[in-house]
């Protein structure tokens, strides 16, 4: 089910990635498996792994090769897997076929999905909110990077992509399995939108696109967007050359908005970002 984003998201970067991504127009979509945390995407097993889920599928007529397709991609020889939808031909009861089918789910190499999935989809991640110390010591260069605003609505204007709040959660999901199979797109949702509660700090919103959709640069994959997709950019508090890099902004994009975060005179926190926009 499609999300609706926050008007605005942000993404933190160094100076030279901002400049890349502005002259390009273009953001890099990562498959799951190239992310930096080894957990992306990893489900916790299969849910609704029941025998009778099992059997309808493997005794409904009409769904024979659906369900051989279904049951190849996750991960069972095919021979086997003949076997078991001819029902009791090799050996093989209808009841051992059911066991197998269920076997051969739950001890399958979850890491494996990672893979499959990162050969389709790429995922885009932004912050609900600019002002992360955090997120600005880590990703945006030491806060000598920047912090770039983006419109949802302006970045994807078609039904393709999908945007998904991330939730966290001490337990990884699990793989919906019921009478209708393996249901493919919530699965996706379910496991690309949900980390470990330590990545809290970030509030990520991601925008999960097909690679299909993205141009191809090398190994990388870029996700085109408009200049009206961009709100922003924010300077770092200890960016070098605020009015140099000012002015490389607007050689780039025109009448871009520049700010400049600043350090609060009393907390721990930097000045409110956003009630104004006011250019530098």
């Amino acid at each position: 089910m499609q999300q609706q984003p926050p008007d605005e998201v942000f993404m933190y970067a160094s100076w030279d990635s901002c400049k890349s991504i502005l002259a390009g127009m273009s953001l890099k979509a990562t498959p799951p498996n190239l992310l930096n945390d080894p957990f992306e995407c990893l489900p916790g097993g299969y849910e609704g792994v029941t025998g009778e889920a099992i059997s309808n599928r493997i005794v409904d007529p009409t769904q024979v090769e659906v369900v051989r397709e279904k049951m190849i991609e996750m991960g069972l020889p095919p021979e086997r897997v003949d076997a078991c939808i001819r029902d009791g031909s090799g050996g093989h009861s209808h009841a051992e076929s059911v066991t197998y089918v269920r076997k051969g789910l739950q001890n399958r190499d979850l890491g494996e999905l990672v893979d499959e999935l990162s050969i389709y989809y790429g995922i885009i991640c932004f912050a609900k909110n600019p002002d992360c110390l955090l997120m600005w010591s880590h990703y945006a260069a030491k806060h000598q990077g920047v912090v770039i605003g983006f419109a949802p609505q302006q970045l994807c204007q078609t039904n393709g992509p999908e945007w998904l709040k991330v939730s966290y959660s001490l337990k990884r999901p699990k793989l919906l399995f019921d009478a209708e199979g393996v249901r493919l797109k919530e699965n996706v949702i379910r496991v690309t939108s949900t980390k470990a509660p330590c990545w809290a700090y970030e509030n990520e919103w991601r925008l999960v696109v097909r690679l299909t959709d993205c141009a191809a640069c090398g190994d990388i994959r870029l996700w085109g967007f408009r200049q009206e997709g961009i709100t922003r950019v924010i300077l770092g508090t200890k960016a070098p050359d605020p009015e140099i890099k000012t002015a490389e902004l607007r050689q780039l994009c025109g009448s871009i908005v520049v700010e400049q975060a600043r350090m609060h005179r009393e907390g721990f926190r930097l000045e409110d970002m956003h009630p104004t926009r006011c250019s530098s």
